[in-house]
């Protein structure tokens, strides 16, 4: 095996030709063959539809190495060999797929020269030793892996070093065949489940050591570094299905590449300077992007969703999905209620190293955010209603509970029938300040019917909480007419 980073020195760009490969016929459009100083080619050649597509190669003897991409990735890499300096390739000859161009200023590895894995985490033992993975023989610390895992760590270290392609299918193949009736289940393969614990784990340790973020992880507790690199934390083995199980009570979602969702992030802008504004970032992304799902967990309810018969993938809640039982309704980004959500912010933020901890209160997810000391009331709290508007009707940083809050409304003096009626409570407590647009549309309602304040829809949303009298002391019926008449009626809201 032989792996090769060098310098851009040259390059030449070639138009319009065809070639023979093996039995196949492969058109491309263009084709660029970068040089290094020592004389290693690099040719990208970019294919034409439906052009085969043949497997890349990395010869160190030849000092030749090819990489075949689509067509109208062209002028992306002409412009980065035209305006970004220096440019690296990196290739790889016993997994030449990661073959690739590179520059530092943009992707995770920030120097030429990839840190030495085994070195850092020597000099990290509180991380090394969270490094745990599980299989059928029982759990095992990094130090006990086998020269091989060890290997595979360092090979998807250096690609997550380098951005380089991940490995991996997306969306991952359910091994469980289920009826349409039955409730979802997810289990991968054991190369699969490996692959999908290497990639994330790797990118982690990139995120770590390149210091891509404005945060480490050198000072998280050995529980937080656990939700990061445990596999356990991940999925769980289950000799009954020979495969790895992902827990419903855990977050319902299905991982995409690391690379995907981090790119997700740099391209949504919702990373911040700390954890807490980043949190507020995301939050507020799905506070205008998702919807809750329609229906059960049934698996063909969920297909009809998500277009996959196991738990909504990642990536098709970002990209947004039909609901083929409604095409009517158009392509939405579903998630499946707090379960989904709470497994959606558990895989997004884990791409730059933020712990999610899956935390219920009657059978509803409510997202615990430990290095902040942070809660949810409501793993649905970000689109309800009440947290909408335009513009927001207060922070999506708002969105988030105090551990001193949890615990006043769902700590273990709280009788049990309470902790239900405080799920969700804090955007109602929000919406009694800040008088969101869904409020006053209900008032507006609520006169058009002739309805008095007992019987207003106005109570209802406050009735877990507070009696028609208590409404009333805090004046809430007239702010609310006060704010709809600033607005110039009822009409005029937005």
């Amino acid at each position: 095996m032989s792996r090769k980073t060098f310098m851009v020195k040259s390059y030449e760009i070639t138009h319009a030709r065809r070639m023979t490969i093996g039995t196949g016929a492969v058109a491309f459009g263009s084709v660029i063959l970068c040089r290094g100083s020592d004389g290693t080619r690099f040719a990208l050649y970019f294919l034409n539809p439906p052009s085969e597509v043949p497997d890349n190669i990395y010869n160190p003897d030849a000092k030749w190495a090819t990489s075949y991409l689509p067509g109208v990735q062209f002028p992306w890499y002409q412009d980065i060999l035209r305006n970004e300096k220096p440019v690296y390739a990196y290739l790889n000859s016993n997994n030449p797929a990661v073959n690739g161009l590179y520059t530092t200023s943009e992707r995770i590895g920030e120097s030429e020269e990839v840190p030495s894995l085994e070195a850092w985490l020597s000099a990290h033992s509180q991380v090394r030793n969270a490094l745990i993975w599980e299989d059928s023989s029982g759990t095992h610390p990094y130090i006990n892996w086998s020269a091989a895992r060890k290997n595979d760590l360092i090979e998807a270290f250096e690609a997550a070093w380098f951005a380089a392609p991940d490995d991996l299918v997306d969306p991952l193949p359910n091994e469980v065949t289920l009826t349409n009736d039955q409730s979802i289940t997810q289990v991968l393969s054991p190369d699969n489940a490996w692959k999908l614990y290497l990639a994330y784990t790797a990118h982690s340790l990139a995120i770590e050591i390149s210091d891509a973020v404005a945060w480490s992880i050198s000072g998280y507790s050995a529980e937080n570094l656990a939700t990061l690199f445990d596999s356990r934390k991940f999925f769980v083995w289950e000799n009954s299905y020979s495969g790895y199980r992902f827990d419903f009570w855990s977050g319902v979602a299905l991982p995409a590449p690391p690379r995907y969702t981090y790119n997700f992030l740099i391209g949504e802008d919702l990373i911040s300077y700390n954890h807490f504004e980043t949190i507020g970032r995301l939050l507020d992304w799905c506070r205008f992007n998702l919807i809750h799902f329609s229906g059960g967990w049934e698996t063909g309810n969920i297909e009809k969703q998500w277009q996959y018969r196991g738990f909504p993938p990642v990536s098709c809640i970002i990209e947004g999905t039909l609901n083929t039982g409604h095409p009517e309704w158009g392509i939405a980004h579903r998630t499946a209620g707090c379960h989904g959500t709470l497994g959606f912010l558990r895989v997004v933020l884990r791409c730059i190293n933020i712990p999610v901890r899956p935390n219920y209160i009657c059978s509803h997810a409510l997202p615990h955010f430990p290095t902040v000391n942070q809660y949810m009331s409501h793993g649905d709290d970000p689109y309800n209603a009440l947290s909408k508007g335009t513009p927001p009707p207060f922070p999506a940083t708002n969105l988030m509970i105090t551990a001193t809050k949890y615990n006043e409304w769902f700590g273990n003096g709280v009788n049990n029938e309470k902790k239900c009626d405080n799920v969700g409570r804090n955007v109602r407590e929000l919406a009694l300040i800040h008088l969101p647009p869904y409020l006053l549309h209900k008032h507006c309602e609520d006169l058009a019917y002739g309805r008095n304040h007992a019987e207003s829809g106005v109570a209802e949303i406050f009735s877990r909480e507070y009696t028609v009298a208590e409404l009333e002391v805090m004046d809430l019926w007239n702010r609310i007419q006060a704010k709809i008449d600033g607005y110039g009626g009822c009409a005029n809201i937005p």
